[in-house]
C-alpha cells in the first residue's frame, strides 16, 4: 500500500457525526407562550419561574422574534398585549395572513418568506408602518389593502402582477 493512499482507513474508533435533522423534517408548530418566551428570555432564564411570572413577562415584550419557527397559521397573539411594535414571522410557512385584531400597536410586521398569496386582514393594524411581505406568492395588491400609515412596504421575490 503506498503512502498516503488511505490514511485514513486505521482511524475507525472515530465515531460517524450524527444527521442532523433539517428544520423541513419536523412537524409545523402552533404560537404558544412557550414558544414565544422560550425565544425572547432562552430555556435557561425561564427556568424556575412560574406561568405567571413567564406571562408577566410575555406581556412586556415590545420585540417578538418568531422567525425560523416552522409557524403555519398566525394565532394566540392576544396573549402579547398591546405593547409590541415589531413582529417577525419572517421563513415559516403561512399561507394567511389573520388574527392580527389584537396588535393595535404594532409598528412593523415581517413576512416575508412564507407561503402567502393574498394581502389580508391587515386594515385592522391603524399603526403599522413598515410592512415586509418579500419572497411569497403574492400576484396583486389592490387599492386598500394596505394599512394608509404603512410608509414601507417591501414585496421583492413576489410575482406581482397587479399594483393598485
Amino acid at each position: 500500500e503506498e503512502e498516503g493512499e488511505n490514511e485514513y482507513a486505521a482511524l475507525d474508533y472515530i465515531a460517524s457525526l450524527p444527521e442532523e435533522e433539517t428544520k423541513a423534517e419536523l412537524p409545523p408548530q402552533k404560537i404558544s407562550m412557550k414558544l414565544i418566551a422560550g425565544r425572547a428570555f432562552g430555556e435557561d432564564a425561564l427556568a424556575g419561574l412560574s406561568a405567571d411570572e413567564v406571562a408577566e413577562r410575555v406581556l412586556a415584550l415590545q420585540h417578538v422574534r418568531l422567525d425560523e419557527e416552522r409557524v403555519e397559521e398566525i394565532d394566540n397573539l392576544e396573549m402579547l398585549g398591546v405593547g409590541v411594535s415589531h413582529l417577525y414571522l419572517q421563513r415559516n410557512l403561512i399561507a394567511r395572513i389573520e388574527n392580527l385584531e389584537s396588535m393595535r400597536g404594532l409598528q412593523l410586521l415581517c413576512l416575508a418568506s412564507n407561503g402567502i398569496k393574498v394581502l389580508e386582514n391587515l386594515l385592522c393594524l391603524k399603526s403599522l408602518k413598515a410592512l415586509d411581505v418579500g419572497y411569497n406568492m403574492i400576484q396583486g395588491i389592490g387599492r386598500g389593502e394596505v394599512p394608509p400609515s404603512v410608509l414601507y412596504l417591501t414585496t421583492d421575490g413576489n410575482p406581482l402582477e397587479e399594483m393598485g
